[in-house]
């Protein structure tokens, strides 16, 4: 008997974190243009002060931006490591001319 009462316990303590869990968890999957912009945020203009690419306006921005979309990102971030390299030997490109 106390078996089965361990086992009910441990079930519904499971199903109360799986709730909680899911209760946390921000809106829907992230979209193809969430990502990019996630990306974007994150990286510096190399002729703006202060700005990220995701701000800035100017254009080596904005080829850093077409870039980081041209590439894609899929959902497990492989592409992203990929991009981010990619992104980076542009921006020192930009830097250097």
């Amino acid at each position: 008997m106390k078996t089965r009462r361990s086992i009910w316990l441990a079930m519904f303590l499971l199903v109360g974190v799986l709730l909680v869990f899911g209760a946390s968890r921000s809106g829907g999957p992230l979209t193809q243009q969430d990502r990019i912009d996630a990306i974007t945020l994150n990286l510096a203009c190399p002729t703006c002060s202060g700005e990220s690419i995701y701000v800035s306006r100017a254009p080596a921005s904005e080829s850093i931006r077409s870039e980081v979309a041209r590439c894609g990102v899929d959902l497990f971030g492989i592409l992203v490591v990929h991009c981010v390299f990619k992104v980076a030997d542009k921006q020192a490109d930009f830097a250097n001319s």
